[in-house]
């Protein structure tokens, strides 16, 4: 069997005050020339043929987490012109115009009053970067945990509403994406780290994230 490759990718242009410190955001130029070398060099699949085809000689599998909202840009304007399939692992509790995910909200704490004063509020020795933070701390949190520092940083350093600031995309653009030829694959409900859920968390995070999905975009969830 051949062996595949997957290569995956998180927010596609710049940095704002909710991705800087994440270490997650690729340029748009080099992205569309890696999609170009990629598609040069690889047979690019989806799903389908990850799951049940003959893989080809040199396969390659795209792939994008937490669903940025330029994610979908980078699909409508580069992937699906060129006919290439990609599979958009999401977070449907993080979809609602005013919805943050706890690394987003880090990083805007972070960026916006200091990466020091983040960490003298939550408790936790000072970090590198908001990337670090996130990866040794926030790793081992429940999602109800997750869920109670982020209503905690929101009281503390604000904004009181995330209305329009979501850098996520919206649930009408995910389901335009299964229009231009992407799958959708399940993510969690709220972006946590599937070994530190509870057994009271399995079923919302996991369970119950695939059949919202599934209502929302109108896919099977096969991912």
């Amino acid at each position: 069997m051949a062996a595949l490759t997957s290569v995956v990718y998180h927010n596609v242009g710049s940095d704002t005050e909710y991705e800087a410190g994440l270490n997650v955001t690729v340029d748009w130029q080099i992205f569309c020339d890696q999609i170009v070398y990629l598609s040069k060099n690889y047979d690019v699949i989806d799903l389908e043929t990850l799951l049940h085809g003959k893989l080809p000689k040199r396969p390659l599998l795209i792939t994008f987490d937490d669903c940025y909202a330029s994610s979908f840009e980078a699909a409508r304007n580069v992937l699906s012109p060129m006919g290439l399939p990609s599979v958009f692992f999401v977070n449907p509790g993080l979809l609602g115009p005013e919805a943050i995910s706890i690394d987003s909200l880090l990083a805007w704490c972070a960026n916006v009053v200091g990466l020091d004063g983040l960490c003298k509020e939550i408790g936790v020795t000072p970090q590198s970067d908001v990337g670090h933070l996130i990866a040794s701390e926030m790793s081992s949190l429940t999602a109800t945990q997750r869920s109670n520092l982020k209503e905690q940083l929101r009281r503390k350093f604000g904004p009181t509403s995330f209305a329009g600031r979501n850098p996520l995309l919206t649930r009408e653009e995910l389901a335009d994406l299964c229009k231009y030829g992407m799958e959708i694959g399940n993510h969690t409900n709220s972006h946590v780290h599937c070994r530190s859920l509870d057994p009271t968390e399995i079923t919302a995070e996991i369970e119950d994230a695939k059949t919202e999905l599934e209502r929302m975009s109108g896919q099977k969830i096969r991912a």
